[in-house]
């Protein structure tokens, strides 16, 4: 019912939950966030067949024993958190009524917190879950026509909602962005990066050789910009003239100013600098590696 990797403790607490319909891979994206230093997993289809067993057998059942389940366990996440210890809670946050009782976790601990949002088409929730059903590995065997009902009382999260959301879809799904907490904090010295797009000419300058080990960095100029750091991974430069370069691909120097204790989503990492999105501010940019520290 709880499982914990509690090798080294982070500077704090972390609360994540997941909303996706059946067959969505809530499991999964719960495990593998739970592999995170000091991280605990509660996840309530385990509570649940343990606690009462072969009571379960209609909606109405679920919501009776899960409403008990949630106002018992309510004390205990925020035992786990104020102790420092994150919380990977596997339970659905499928309707507007679960999601306030974890709305009301996060008015109740000081805890940063991300909603998972596993936005999924049904044809492969179904597909998923025909296969969960012959594995025999998951404690409850669910009919399409139980996915059906269950799912008519599904609704996505809005932003009214006020969580920090992370989408996922078809594409991403099987995969979790690495999302990592600012330890170090970041302001930009360039208030008017470079900015391009793919094909643009280049004048290519000056490798960076500074302390840091940003390795790969070049300073280019536009004929409408003065310059600004560029990674060679998207410079197309001439053999007969390295000065002369091309970009593979849209592009911009735009670093990303973040405090510490702050909650980003990487998207890429290039030389010693990652592309961030910042939880709190919905705004991205470039952050030193060396200023960030994975969380999941």
């Amino acid at each position: 019912m709880t499982s914990a990797n509690t090798s080294s403790a982070p500077s704090r607490a972390m609360l994540h939950f997941i909303c996706g319909k059946i067959g969505s891979g809530k499991s999964t994206l719960a495990t593998r966030l739970a592999a995170a230093p000091h991280t605990i997993l509660l996840n309530e289809d385990q509570w649940l067949s343990s606690l009462y067993p072969d009571s379960i057998k209609t909606i109405t059942d679920y919501a009776r024993c899960s409403g008990l389940l949630r106002t018992a366990i309510t004390p205990h996440i925020q035992q786990l958190l104020a102790a420092g210890i994150s919380v990977v809670l596997d339970f659905p946050a499928n309707t507007l009524a679960s999601r306030a009782w974890m709305k009301s976790l996060c008015n109740s601990t000081s805890a940063p917190h991300i909603l998972h949002f596993l936005d999924l088409p049904d044809d492969i929730c179904k597909a998923r879950l025909h296969q969960r059903n012959i594995s025999g590995t998951h404690p409850y065997q669910t009919s399409e026509a139980e996915f059906d009902a269950i799912s008519s009382y599904f609704v996505a999260p809005t932003e009214a909602e006020g969580f920090s959301v992370q989408r996922y879809n078809a594409d991403n799904a099987p995969d979790f962005p690495h999302v990592h907490r600012v330890v170090a904090i970041h302001h930009s010295e360039f208030p008017d990066p470079i900015s391009f797009t793919k094909g643009t000419p280049l004048t290519v300058g000056a490798k960076y050789a500074g302390p840091e080990g940003w390795d790969n960095w070049f300073f280019c100029t536009l004929p409408t910009h003065s310059g600004g750091w560029v990674p060679s991974q998207i410079i197309d430069r001439k053999e007969d003239s390295p000065s002369e370069g091309r970009a593979l691909e849209d592009y911009t120097a735009q670093e990303l100013n973040v405090k510490i204790g702050e909650i980003v989503t990487v998207i890429k990492e290039l030389n010693g600098w990652m592309w961030c999105k910042s939880m709190h501010s919905q705004q991205s940019g470039w952050v030193p590696a060396a200023s960030l520290a994975a969380i999941m």
